[in-house]
């Protein structure tokens, strides 16, 4: 594997250990772990890193130390949408909802994030006389999450667009 050899090659550097434990997140995390956890002995400051860690230790349901690692990674990089975005799953798990929605509006500033070029989005003001456009920004899954609200908005009597 590349990251390996990367590793060989620079062994004093925390490029290729992010790397190999970025692939090995998905199948090995406990591994995975332990080099993001190697890496930032190297780079303490490295948000992405941090962030990383943090992902992993909240796939294997460990929230409370993957909320404090998504917190210090946003403290290390405060304007990275990204790790804001990342922090709001472990909020929502833990049940700060709150604090978990706000994180997730940073979704919009994602690079991956492709702008729709509609008004501001519904903040819960009176509807009647107007129209709602449901749509998904994130791909398949909310399609299906916005398709489960048309029956809601027909009970409601909401104008529907065809």
């Amino acid at each position: 594997m590349m990251a390996e050899l990367g590793i060989q090659h620079l062994p004093d550097r925390p490029e290729p250990t992010i790397c190999l434990a970025n692939v090995l997140h998905d199948s090995t995390e406990y591994e995975a772990a332990a080099l993001y956890t190697q890496a930032l002995a190297w780079v303490p400051g490295h948000a992405g890193a941090r962030s990383s860690l943090a992902n992993t230790l909240h796939a294997m349901g460990h929230f409370s130390e993957a909320l404090s690692q998504h917190d210090h990674a946003v403290a290390l990089a405060p304007d990275n949408a990204d790790s804001h975005f990342n922090r709001d799953r472990t909020r929502l798990a833990a049940g700060d909802f709150a604090g978990g929605w706000e994180d997730y509006e940073w979704r919009r500033q994602r690079s991956q994030c492709r702008p729709r070029g509609f008004d501001e989005p519904w903040q819960g003001q009176d509807i009647a006389g107007h129209t709602i456009l449901l749509h998904s920004d994130q791909g398949l899954g909310g399609h299906a999450a916005i398709r489960s609200l048309r029956p809601h908005g027909r009970r409601a009597r909401l104008p529907r667009r065809a």
